[in-house]
């Protein structure tokens, strides 16, 4: 079992498995705000062992650098900030086409995505337990206000 250490120890740990610590006193403050096991992923390129994921022994490359991986961390940021809003747009994009062009093929079947004959049954068995939580969106909630013998709301609101 592994126990929390404080920041302090997480600096020591790193300089014992030969990270280079350039500033100690931003160190500190990075790994307050972002936090030494997500900053791991970052210098986890640094590695000896890397890319092995077992059998790690978390000791680092000559000239590995803390700086370096917290670069690495807020490059990462700064381009998920700028992607998110195209993805975003994308996976709306997705669903829709998706969802209108299924919808048309089982015109007569609103709740396709529960259906045996068009989606795969490891599927079905589970979404009971993920519709709980879409049925506590306002527009499912409605919609059961409204028809309430339906098991499901129709695709274009559930999905």
């Amino acid at each position: 079992m592994k126990f929390a250490t404080n920041i302090d120890e997480q600096i020591q740990k790193l300089k014992q498995r030969g990270m280079v610590i350039e500033d100690e006193a931003k160190a500190r403050e990075v790994l307050l705000d972002i936090g030494y096991y997500r900053l791991g992923f970052y210098w986890f390129p640094l590695e000896k062992t890397y890319p092995n994921k077992r059998n790690r022994n978390h000791r680092f490359v000559e000239g590995a650098s803390f700086l370096w991986a917290t670069n690495l961390y807020y490059a990462d940021c700064r381009i998920r900030n700028l992607l998110i809003p195209y993805l975003s747009r994308i996976e709306v994009n997705l669903r829709t086409f998706v969802i209108y062009t299924v919808s048309n093929h089982y015109k007569q079947n609103p709740t396709w995505f529960a259906d045996r004959n068009v989606m795969k049954s490891e599927f079905i068995v589970s979404f009971p337990i993920v519709y709980e939580k879409i049925r506590k969106n306002e527009a499912i909630k409605r919609h059961h206000e409204k028809y309430q013998n339906d098991i499901y709301a129709p695709v274009w609101k559930t999905i």
